[in-house]
């Protein structure tokens, strides 16, 4: 696949010096390769209910780390907070990052009712993904006071609580705000952090993160389910006391079916709200009742905690291209995998998109059916579609063995619901930093909308909703300013 210089935002101009709107009699063609900055890039985001898909007006959105590139402080930077308001974004349920810092970041969401969001993504100079994050409603229950007992009993799972759970006075009532992620797609959906985890290894070539002074390898997990506790005295969030815990109980309805026994336990897995990513701590039993298998843990803090298995076994899916519902090729694609079947594709988000020169890479479960998301992009208008596919074998990847990828030639998606609310965010929150925009035509037809915020030689810096953009003057066709 080829990059042409399409991009959109609203945006001001500056002062060009000698570059004016002539025409070229031989034109040029435009490059393939623009330059980008590197060290910020725009992120969208979109804040759902997991269960209606109704926008949620008034979220809070935030980066966990307090990187900003504007040199304000955390409070006040547009990098660190922002609020999924309609009367301050123009449009319900998205939030806009203009100038967020590059890289794998991990974006906090909060909302009144609703159990927080925690998602691992990726900030890049150029963005194609719309980051939707969904929600599920929390469900409480008050404690008198520290040397209370709860017991909470819901058809598929159940939470005990001892007394002196938690340490402080006795007297104080205690708010205990909790929401159970059942292993279908919709629930996973809701699912707080990416489907990874982080298992401590010594030795290992593979992707390192930090962990109790190990090295460490992430790994891509199966979910059988998830909880989420927290605590609060007066506001104030509590933990569990030492040496105490919480027990609970979640049903095994999906995971554990099958011809063959379930393993008596499950690695239990706590999320670090730092990294996103799922850290290995201890193991859930599998327990058999008479209505069937359910999971049982003892929790040592309050979390979200997830059981689940690593999968190991991979196959690849490689999309060579985007094209709309008229064949017509499409530009800056993102694509990702969810399951559909079994517990090894109960995941949520198993793939993540790996772009080669010759198209977009998966790595998903072998031998399974998974449903590819994907957006891809026509100057300022987004495409949007999905489509399920069988996974071939394993021993496939991205890196080292794409011989046994399952291939697909052209992957179609239509206009997004979304694309005028898109656009229109965009523009909205770029018109509020810049000013105004300008239309960049380039000689090979193509056009976009954005603000030139800096001339310097012969490379414009282009400010744009998809991040800035370096384009040389000479394969500037006309800049039409308002």
């Amino acid at each position: 696949m080829t990059t042409r210089i399409i991009a959109f935002g609203a945006t001001v101009s500056v002062a060009l010096g000698a570059l004016h709107c002539q025409k070229r009699t031989t034109p040029e063609p435009l490059i393939t390769e623009p330059v980008f900055e590197t060290d910020t890039g725009p992120a969208l985001v979109r804040v759902l209910d997991v269960q209606t898909d109704a926008p949620l007006i008034g979220a809070r959105v935030w980066f966990a780390d307090t990187q900003t590139t504007r040199g304000t402080s955390p409070e006040t930077a547009q990098d660190v907070t922002a609020h999924t308001d309609a009367k301050t974004v123009g449009t319900a349920g998205f939030v806009f990052f203009s100038e967020a810092t590059s890289g794998m970041r991990v974006l906090n969401v909060t909302h009144s009712g609703y159990e927080p969001g925690i998602a691992r993504i990726a900030v890049q100079p150029r963005n194609s993904t719309v980051h939707t994050i969904r929600l599920a409603r929390a469900k409480t229950v008050q404690l008198a006071g520290a040397k209370d007992t709860a017991r909470i009993r819901e058809t598929t799972y159940s939470i005990d609580i001892p007394a002196d759970t938690f340490a402080g006075p006795g007297d104080t009532p205690i708010e205990i705000r909790y929401a159970m992620t059942e292993p279908t797609p919709a629930g996973i959906r809701a699912m707080p952090g990416g489907f990874r985890g982080v298992i401590p290894v010594k030795g290992s070539n593979m992707e390192r993160r930090g962990a109790a002074g190990e090295d460490a390898k992430t790994v891509p997990l199966a979910s059988y389910g998830a909880i989420s506790i927290s605590a609060l005295r007066g506001g104030e969030k509590l933990n569990i006391a030492p040496g105490k815990s919480i027990r609970v109980r979640f049903a095994c309805q999906t995971a554990c079916a099958g011809p063959t026994q379930p393993a008596n336990t499950v690695p239990l897995w706590s999320l670090d709200e730092s990294t996103g990513l799922w850290r290995a701590e201890g193991t859930a039993r599998v327990v058999l009742q008479a209505n069937g298998y359910w999971i049982e843990a003892d929790l040592p803090h309050l979390s979200s905690w997830n059981a689940d298995f690593p999968l190991y076994a991979k196959s690849s899916i490689l999309v060579r291209s985007f094209v709309d519902a008229t064949g017509q090729a499409l530009s800056d694609p993102s694509i990702f995998a969810e399951g559909l079947d079994q517990l090894t594709t109960l995941g949520g988000t198993l793939g993540m998109r790996t772009e080669f020169s010759d198209g977009l890479c998966l790595e998903v479960p072998p031998n399974t059916r998974v449903r590819l998301r994907a957006m891809a992009w026509r100057g300022d208008t987004a495409f949007e579609g999905e489509q399920e596919f069988q996974t071939g074998p394993p021993g496939s990847d991205c890196f080292e063995n794409r011989a046994g990828a399952v291939t697909i030639a052209t992957f179609q998606v239509d206009r997004s619901p979304q694309a005028d609310a898109i656009r229109d965010i965009g523009r909205e929150e770029l018109s509020r930093l810049y000013g105004r925009f300008d239309l960049i035509e380039t000689h090979d037809g193509t056009q976009m909308f954005g603000a030139i915020i800096q001339q310097a030689r012969n490379i414009l810096t282009v400010q744009t909703i998809q991040g800035r953009v370096q384009i040389p003057v000479r394969l500037v066709e006309s800049i039409t300013f308002p």
